[in-house]
Parts: structure tokens; sequence; C-alpha cells
């Protein structure tokens, strides 16, 4: 399953050098829903990966933490996760995987685990006032068939995540999310947390490059 792209690291790692040197879906109080590629979409199961920080190459060396969470048009969207070890897609299936992260660099020492705030999509993130690097990233994952084939997918445009409940159980808030063809994800979640332990270095820097098709 296609959580990031390269093209993610690149955004990660630009401001870290250089510190070197209105939408559909459920309102904030509704739960969260959209329009994804035309079509009405109500997750009918999730899931939560809280990941502890992490040393990861990024062209330099960053201290990385992270949420990533999956909406999913199927129950069980750990099993999946957990079976595939983040590298599958579903077949006939739309997922709609989010991701709030937080990097510094690791020189700096070791980046707090990510906690309640509100984090913002940047098409270039910036450092803040402590020298993290807080940003969101989503996508549209559609297959279409029992082949996995994809459509054209869009990438995300703007967007907000309030987190509310960071914990080892739970993840909760909401979030207002608008991706390039127009097609929206927003609302409240409250999401169970999966026991499996993601490489979020991996995840960005794409180490899925052929996710195997499962029924």
């Amino acid at each position: 399953m296609k959580l990031a792209s390269t093209a993610l690291a690149t955004l990660l790692a630009a401001p870290l050098f250089a510190g070197c040197g209105s939408s559909g879906g459920g309102g904030p109080d509704q739960p969260i829903s959209g329009t994804i590629l035309g079509t009405p979409f109500t997750p009918t199961g999730a899931a939560a990966l809280v990941v502890a920080p992490a040393a990861c190459d990024l062209g330099t060396d960053v201290s990385l933490t992270g949420v990533v969470m999956g909406f999913g048009s199927f129950a069980d969207v750990c099993g999946f996760a957990t079976s595939t070890e983040l590298c599958g897609d579903k077949a006939s299936a739309l997922v709609v995987p989010v991701i709030v992260m937080r990097a510094r660099e690791a020189a700096s020492g070791a980046v707090p685990p990510l906690g309640p705030g509100t984090y913002t999509h940047a098409a270039v993130p910036v450092l803040d006032g402590n020298g993290y690097l807080s940003q969101v990233e989503a996508d549209v994952i559609r297959t279409l068939d029992a082949s996995c084939t994809h459509p054209v997918e869009p990438e995300l445009a703007s967007g907000t995540v309030r987190l509310d409940v960071v914990n080892a159980t739970r993840v909760a808030g909401s979030a207002d999310l608008v991706f390039t063809d127009g097609s929206t994800f927003a609302g409240a979640f409250d999401v169970p947390v999966c026991a499996y332990q993601a490489d979020l270095c991996g995840l960005i820097t794409g180490a899925c490059p052929t996710p195997a098709c499962v029924p």
C-alpha cells in the first residue's frame, strides 16, 4: 500500500538543508467522509500506526516521528496493513492513507513524539521556532478490479489534520483534505491503533515499489 512518495522525502529534506547553511465531506464534528474520484466515500474500517521517533537518512540525517492512518472501504485495515507490511494493494477497494509527521535534524537530538495539535499540508514545509518541520500528506489509492488496476490517482492539494488524542490505543481528531482532482475527505475520526510497527523512513523514501495485489 503506497503511503508516501519520494517527493515527500525531498520536501522534508529541503528545509532541513536550509536550516543547515471549503471542502466536502463531514464537518469537524461529523464522522469523516468525502467524495473520492467522483464517488461518495464513507470508510468501513480504519486503523492508525503511532510511529516512535527514529533516525532516517533523507540526504541529511533526520529524526522522524509520526502518525499513519488508513481509512478503507473494507473492515480489517489493521490486518491488511500487518499482513502486507504496508506493501500491498487491496483488490477492488479504496484506501485513503493520511500521514502526520514531524522531523528535525538528528544532530539536534531526537524529535519528541507527535502529540495533540493542528498540522497543515504545505507545498514547501518550513521549520517552526523550535527547529521542527511538520507535514501532512495523504493519498488516494483506488483499485478497480481483482488485478488491482489503478486509475489516475490525485495528490493532496491542501489540508489540515487536528489531533486531539494520540496514545497507545487510539488516535482521535478531525481532518479537512482536498485533492488535486477536487476529491475531498473531511470530518471527525477516532481510530484504533494497530500493533504493527511501521518503518516511517521506508514509507517516505518509497521502500515499496511494487505492492502485492491482495484479494
